[in-house]
This record gives structure tokens, sequence and C-alpha cells, in this order.
């Protein structure tokens, strides 16, 4: 399995490199490489008085192989987060999906 790590934002903003991170796990097949998930990790905008986080993921893999992958979203000014959501590998479509 491999993860990849995509950062995006722009040039034209000082106050910052980054306004979405998302990550995704591909796994080998035959000589080449699957994306079987993917999901953001961050998300922010920018405003006149600057950057403010919009939402952020935690995201951790179980320890059996293929991984459970459990996704849960935090949202700024949320007084809690999201009560995670878990992914398992489905061997038919080749993806994780929804529990």
């Amino acid at each position: 399995m491999v993860q990849t790590k995509d950062q995006s934002g722009s040039c034209d903003d000082p106050a910052g490199n980054a306004s979405a991170v998302k990550t995704a796990f591909f796994e080998a097949q035959g000589p080449g490489l699957k994306k079987i998930f993917e999901t953001p990790l961050y998300d922010s905008t920018t405003q006149a008085q600057g950057r403010q986080l919009i939402a952020r993921w935690n995201l951790s893999l179980g320890k059996t192989v293929p991984k459970e992958i459990t996704v849960q979203r935090c949202v700024q000014g949320a007084s809690e987060c999201e009560a995670p959501e878990v992914y398992v590998y489905a061997r038919a479509g080749g993806k994780y999906v929804r529990k």
C-alpha cells in the first residue's frame, strides 16, 4: 500500500502555503497502482482577517491487512468533532467503503 499527500494553495496568498490537504492510498495491481481510498485532511479559506480553518480530519489506520480506516471530521467553532466514519476494504470493488 502506498500513501500520498496532496497539498494545494494559492501563490497569491502570502499568509500560507496550503489551503487544502488530501491523502490517498494506492494498491499495487499488476504493473500499476490503483487508488483505493482518498479523503481530505485539511481545508481552509482566506478571509480579510487571515486564514480560517474550516475543517480538519483525523485519519487512523487499523492494524490488520487490509487496514480499517477511520475518518473523523472536526469543524472550527464546533464543541465536538463529528462521529467517526469507518471504512472497510470491499474486495469486489477493490476500494474502501463505509462500514
